[in-house]
């Protein structure tokens, strides 16, 4: 065979490979065509890539009153489990429509804590409070846009439980109390929980 005809066989190798290659693995790896890439490309952040979520939603009323300052109580409802790989991190996000409600007599300061607590290994804690020196004129609803993001470092497998945890820090004046959700209105709480594997 002669020189000439082994290059001529290697290219004509190499462009039918390449077309195969273009053609053929696509119907092949479902997940190498094109609407899929972009898809594949949310999954994959600096953090690490997404191998799993667990999203809860609910809108049964929760109601803290102001006298519950003892100790921190579970949220009701508001509880998801996922288990993970070796290595792996816990994303978490916690959004939900906070509702304080304030008496006639209220005066003073009002504050509650809400926790984020990976059971067993951490939490992250936000407070929703409330000032006004005077005594108010009627009762009073003020609103907050409640939102929590917490990422755990790599983690052993397991089975882990994420809930959400709350207190009242004061306890001024009058029957007062922070609602979360409320069907009435259509107001709910969230939580996401995401499996990340770092990189």
């Amino acid at each position: 065979m002669s020189g000439k005809s082994v290059v001529g066989s290697i290219i004509a190798s190499v462009i039918i490979m390449s077309a195969l290659t273009y053609f053929a693995l696509p119907f092949l790896f479902p997940v190498l065509r094109a609407e899929n890439l972009a898809y594949q490309e949310d999954l994959v952040s600096e953090e690490g890539i997404l191998l799993q979520s667990k999203y809860g939603e609910w809108n049964s009323e929760a109601v803290l009153y102001d006298s519950n300052i003892s100790s921190y109580e579970k949220i009701p409802d508001t509880e998801l489990q996922i288990t993970i790989q070796v290595n792996s991190s816990l994303n978490m996000v916690f959004s939900g429509m906070g509702l304080i409600y304030l008496d006639s007599s209220f005066s003073g300061a009002i504050a509650y804590k809400i926790a984020l607590v990976v059971e067993g290994v951490d939490n992250r804690t936000l407070m929703v409070n409330y000032y006004d020196g005077n005594p108010t004129s009627g009762y009073h609803w003020l609103t907050y846009n409640l939102y929590m993001n917490f990422m755990t470092n790599p983690l052993p497998a397991g089975t882990y439980s994420i809930s959400m945890f709350w207190t009242s820090c004061q306890n001024p004046s009058g029957d007062n109390h922070l609602i979360l959700a409320n069907s009435y209105n259509n107001y709910t709480r969230t939580l996401l929980v995401q499996e990340i594997k770092t990189l």
